[in-house]
């Protein structure tokens, strides 16, 4: 149930978050992500993500534990699809 919250092509795009079910009050506290685009020479891309809205807690840092391994395996997903 993600939204994009805003897009400049070729820039930056930003989302809101999603987390799963495991993570009740994380799916509930606005978290997002700004994906930033830096060119660094012909067919070559530079993928920056930020993320926004983490707060303190014990469900919190088991969530951001959870999408440290997911996060990587979504940008490899993105690197090979504009590879």
């Amino acid at each position: 149930p993600n939204r994009v919250m805003a897009f400049v092509p070729h820039e930056v795009w930003a989302a809101t978050g999603s987390a799963p079910e495991q993570f009740p009050t994380v799916q509930k506290g606005g978290t997002w992500g700004v994906f930033f685009l830096t060119p660094l020479g012909e067919n070559r891309t530079q993928l920056r993500m930020v993320s926004y809205g983490w707060k303190d807690g014990e469900e919190w840092n088991a969530a951001f534990e959870y999408f440290l391994k997911g996060n990587a395996m979504f940008l490899n997903m993105i690197r090979k699809h504009f590879d």
